[in-house]
């Protein structure tokens, strides 16, 4: 038969654990730049535009370079390659943009002609378009050109001028005409075909704008951050996805509350199990497992799996100390990853070219670089030579692959900083399950070296009020 807590002390230990186990929904502190990346841009018919878009209320690391929005006179405007285009609609879903030239809006006699050019490396054409071509100022030696429309009259820098269209990009032959100036401007396909049967006009036809598709690399990224209560970003300075959360940006994800067996900041120990203490360090969780910082980017308790990164590899290829990845076996083993090994301090590379999975550091700020290398099961250094150190790191599968193209599609430094997967052992939290269901809070007796069911009236082995209650 066991014996009860005393009232006063039964109330000590309750208050004990209400504490703990009303924490912060985070370890860190809280983070502006959610709530600005949170506020969706909306400017007149253009509404709840969120990531890789930013611009007016939003801060620029709430979006990617060439995605700045502006709203004049409450037109949505983006600009590309310089000149202005005005949004009629934006669908985030499918990733897909209609724009009109703003410089031609209303007015087919701009100040300036200047031809429709995109960044290819973030916007491409969609189906369906068809090019315009208009031609100002034109003199003709034999005659209208067929393939021209009839001419049209407008003012350009107060001087009268003749322009025709074509429906389609082409040159005049200089034995027929000549024209002063052409611009090329996308249309619809529907546009087109209207124009040809004269039942639009080609102010009609320039306004009703075109489709582009704009091209997010990171748009998985953003649908996991999103998931976890983030809001998606970008960090300018390494020119990275970002995940900003509650406390902090993460790379991935947002962490929640750590919960069994995790603990950490205003915890107890015994709300969680040794080896899993997740601190808050500079503005980021840091969990330390067999001597090495690693840096906490998600957890999923149902599936036990753990992501983190090496914190001295974190943003940088070139810690100032070289240690091996140390991993406690009997709390955590490796899932889906791949080690990379890091080749410092090797002989510089034979020819002219230097392989692609070759990098440089200079130790201690010294202006004379050491050459390295990282190599993989897929990744190999024909002739390597004899390097000083080797430091092996895991990385995920996919950023393992990456490196592994020909040229790799990601950086070393992106590779280490996307982390990898642990898992933790079952046996830990095995019963944490029906602790909670039976209304108690999941922790561990350090005296006993097991798991303790903390419950509102006293703790339990297993479960609340399963008449296996222990004294403190």
């Amino acid at each position: 038969m066991h014996s009860h807590l005393s009232p006063y002390l039964l109330l000590s230990f309750l208050t004990i654990i209400s504490l703990s186990i009303n924490v912060p929904t985070s370890l860190c502190a809280k983070d502006t730049r959610y709530a600005n990346c949170s506020e969706p841009f909306t400017c007149g018919s253009i509404k709840s535009i969120k990531f890789p878009f930013w611009g007016v209320n939003r801060a620029g690391y709430c979006g990617k370079p060439g995605f700045q929005l502006e709203c004049q006179d409450n037109v949505p405007l983006i600009t590309m390659i310089s000149e202005k285009y005005r949004i009629l609609l934006i669908n985030p879903q499918v990733q897909t943009l209609i724009v009109a030239r703003e410089d031609f809006w209303n007015n087919i006699c701009p100040q300036n002609f200047v031809n429709t050019a995109l960044n290819f490396t973030l916007f491409n054409y969609a189906v369906g378009i068809r090019n315009l071509t208009l031609f100002y100022g034109c003199t003709f030696f034999s005659g209208p050109i067929s393939t021209f429309s009839s001419p049209y009259n407008c003012t350009v820098n107060n001087t009268d001028i003749n322009f025709f269209y074509v429906m389609r990009n082409i040159t005049i032959d200089p034995r027929l005409g000549s024209c002063n100036s052409s611009v090329v401007i996308p249309v619809f396909e529907r546009a087109a075909q209207a124009l040809e049967t004269n039942t639009t006009t080609i102010g009609g036809a320039i306004d009703g704008g075109f489709g582009l598709k704009y091209l997010d690399l990171d748009s998985d990224q953003c649908s996991t951050c999103v998931k976890s209560g983030g809001e998606c970003g970008y960090n300018w300075t390494e020119s990275r996805f970002t995940c900003f959360c509650h406390d902090q940006p993460n790379a991935k994800a947002c962490l929640t509350r750590p919960s069994y067996p995790f603990w950490g900041g205003n915890q107890a120990n015994y709300c969680g199990y040794p080896g899993f203490q997740v601190n808050c360090q500079g503005n980021a969780p840091l969990l330390t497992i067999a001597s090495t910082g690693y840096r906490v980017l998600g957890i999923n308790s149902t599936t036990r799996i753990l992501t983190v990164a090496r914190q001295d590899f974190w943003n940088t290829t070139c810690p100032q100390y070289l240690s091996a990845t140390t991993i406690n076996s009997s709390l955590f083993s490796n899932s889906n990853t791949q080690n990379v090994t890091l080749h410092y301090n090797c002989p510089p590379p034979l020819g002219t070219t230097p392989p692609p999975n070759m990098f440089l550091c200079y130790p201690n700020g010294t202006a004379t670089a050491t050459t390295n290398y990282y190599t993989a099961t897929d990744i190999n250094v024909p002739n390597i030579g004899t390097c000083t150190n080797d430091v092996i790191v895991p990385v995920s599968q996919s950023s393992a692959q990456s490196l592994a193209r020909n040229p790799p599609s990601i950086t070393l430094e992106e590779a280490l900083d996307d982390g990898f997967e642990l898992l933790w052992t079952s046996n830990i939290d095995a019963l944490c399950s029906s602790c909670v269901q039976s209304g108690g809070r999941c922790g561990y007796n350090p005296s006993s070296g097991s798991f303790t069911c903390y419950c509102a009236d006293q703790p339990y082995a297993s479960v609340c009020g399963n008449g296996t209650g222990m004294c403190l």
